[in-house]
């Protein structure tokens, strides 16, 4: 790969920058200057031991090639030589493959979170927005998060993933290379879920600070003093690698250091940028302005020579004192954390106690219910069988009430009929009175006729 300058929003690889247009510009000729010098160098040794390519073990030659930075062209084969994953990978052919095939549409306890941080993942950069570049992220952490179920996935893993994906490695090498960074150069519980070994990390690096410069603790105490701990600045500086935090150059060769030489680089460049910052670290009057600084001042290193050469201008920080003051401080930590996951217990148990009892009484409340519903219902029958053998004595006393209306009526008929027959009676009595009376009238009116003749015969 040649490397060329590519001015704009976007570095050389794609990463976007934040900096000025004056920054870009010189962002890009430091970078191009460092490259230029590494491709000298390697030019040299490869002329005198052969390709790249063959080299076997990270000798003292090596190391000190790394520190001058690896030719980018040279990369996609050195890391996996120097960090041991492609003899690691050689000796596991299949093994990715077959652990995403044997885990295909099964859930893992990291996978709603690996979900959730996939769209966060160098949203800027076009090749994430690319299905299959975004695929091979996903499938790079899913294969881990069932390999090591212990640590799963935590987040910072994308990134450094990621960031492997898009220099052009494959996935099964991203996969090796991002095991041997988590179970071999780093300390085994820096990705745990009490983020054990980040937490020594993070205070064996405050103890670093403040021994070696003294200049530091005042700005350090005022710190605290707010109650603000470096601990929110620093942390993310080992867990991603500086790849969130430096310029793309810088954070390339710092890998190559970290591969041929193991984790404590970081601790040295942390120290750097620090001693690097110091005359604006001074000048802040105030402890806001202070925090502001210290979180943005690895934007303002820039140039990739001058970092590596002054971490490893402090002298005498080797892997073996690193180690030394991990040790006195882990006891404390691991305390802390038993401290914090007894009272994790504790609650869980009250809030299973508490669920318990929500439950039972729940189960109450709906047991009562129950029964006042049972008896609802049963009062409803009762009060439907009142209402139907009360609707029936309707039904009867309507039915009485016309069978008497109709016995009345009967009654009432039978009378006016019987009324009647008096009348008619009456009047067949009056008629033959009458009649009796008009032929007695007639009788008598004759016999007093008969009379009248006989007195005139007389």
């Amino acid at each position: 790969m040649n490397y060329q300058v590519k001015l704009g929003l976007f570095d050389y690889y794609g990463f976007p920058l934040a900096y000025s247009k004056k920054q870009e510009k010189q962002i890009q000729k430091l970078a191009k200057k460092a490259n230029k010098n590494s491709e000298k160098i390697w030019n040299k040794f490869e002329k005198k031991n052969g390709k790249v390519s063959t080299i076997t073990e990270v000798d003292k030659t090596i190391k000190k090639l790394s520190r001058k930075g690896i030719p980018h062209q040279h990369r996609l084969t050195i890391w996996p030589i120097l960090c041991g994953s492609k003899y690691t990978h050689d000796q596991n052919r299949g093994y990715y493959k077959r652990i995403l095939k044997e885990h295909t549409g099964h859930l893992s306890p990291s996978t709603q979170q690996i979900e959730h941080d996939l769209a966060r993942t160098f949203p800027m950069m076009d090749f994430f927005k690319s299905k299959e570049n975004m695929d091979k992220l996903r499938n790079v952490l899913y294969a881990y998060s069932f390999r090591n179920p212990e640590i799963g996935y935590c987040q910072s893993m994308n990134f450094i993933v990621g960031f492997f994906l898009i220099l052009g490695f494959t996935e099964e090498e991203t996969f090796w290379m991002f095991v041997t960074i988590v179970e071999v150069i780093l300390p085994k519980k820096t990705y745990s879920d009490e983020l054990q070994d980040t937490q020594i990390d993070q205070l064996s690096f405050e103890y670093l600070l403040r021994s070696r410069y003294k200049w530091i603790r005042n700005p350090l105490d005022s710190l605290d003093e707010m109650g603000v701990k470096l601990t929110v600045i620093t942390q993310q500086w080992f867990m991603c690698l500086f790849i969130c935090c430096l310029p793309t150059e810088c954070v390339l060769r710092i890998f190559d250091i970290v591969f041929a030489e193991g984790y404590k680089i970081l601790f040295r460049v942390s120290l750097a940028l620090f001693k690097i910052n110091k005359a604006q670290i001074l000048k802040c009057n105030s402890s806001p302005d202070l925090f502001t600084h210290l979180k943005n001042m690895s934007l303002d290193v820039i140039d990739p020579d001058k970092l590596i050469n002054t971490a490893f201008s402090i002298r005498f920080l080797t892997t073996k004192e690193i180690n030394k003051h991990r040790e006195k401080i882990s006891p404390n930590v691991k305390n802390e954390i038993n401290k914090r996951q007894i009272y994790k217990k504790q609650m869980r148990k009250k809030l299973k106690q508490r669920q318990k009892g929500f439950d039972e009484k729940y189960n109450k409340n709906s047991t009562n219910e129950k029964d006042s519903n049972s008896n609802s219902n049963s009062n409803s029958t009762l009060s439907s069988k009142n209402n139907s053998d009360q609707g029936n004595e309707n039904k009867l006393s309507k039915k009485d009430s016309k069978s008497k209306n109709e016995l009345e009526k009967i009654s009432q008929e039978v009378e006016n009929e019987n009324e009647k027959e008096k009348i008619q009676s009456s009047q067949k009595y009056q008629e033959k009175e009458e009649k009796l009376r008009k032929n007695n009238q007639e009788d008598l009116e004759k016999k007093k006729i008969e009379i009248e003749k006989e007195k005139e015969n007389i």
